[in-house]
């Protein structure tokens, strides 16, 4: 083989691969995206009116049919948890405090939840520590909250109370 082609050859090679490396990328991009995580719920319809009740007498939402419905309006997966609160009055009096179970006394008050609509022993006495009543509820998904209230053997305290309770979301 002559040396001008084997030079042709080897120039020629030399070019190609030259061409190779000369369109190669040096860097590419990598298309990524993120979402901020957004915990959030509603209660529906959000008010519960017991009504007026005599010393030692229940009402419940069952009964009343104001089962309320939470709802997972963020952008995760939740649990829903629930805690019940000391009341407060819009009068001058003394508030109730919580009973720690199912049987209050005097200026003690009863408060219970439950999520099977009460039926038999289903429900459960507030505490003022949060209990978690739904798991995993994807985005969108509710859950019914029932509650319960028993009054106080006796009051001092005739103003209305308000026996509000708090829901709170966290990422499941």
């Amino acid at each position: 083989m002559n040396l001008s082609i084997k030079l042709l050859s080897i120039f020629t090679i030399l070019a190609l691969s030259g061409f190779i490396f000369v369109n190669a990328a040096t860097e590419d991009t990598i298309n990524a995206t993120v979402t901020f995580q957004q915990i959030a719920i509603t209660a529906s319809d959000g008010t519960i009116s017991y009504g007026t009740l005599a010393a030692s007498a229940s009402q419940d939402t069952v009964t009343l049919t104001d089962t309320q419905t939470i709802t997972n309006t963020g952008n995760v997966a939740e649990d829903f948890d629930v805690k019940g609160l000391d009341p407060t009055t819009g009068g001058s009096c003394t508030h109730w405090t919580m009973s720690a179970d199912d049987s209050p006394g005097a200026n003690e008050y009863a408060h219970e939840w439950s999520i099977t609509g009460g039926s038999g022993d289903d429900w459960n006495v507030f505490t003022s520590t949060y209990e978690e009543f739904a798991s995993n509820k994807a985005e969108d998904a509710t859950a019914p909250l029932d509650l319960k209230i028993t009054m106080p053997t006796t009051s001092d305290c005739m103003d209305a109370q308000n026996v509000d309770v708090t829901v709170l979301a966290s990422a499941h």
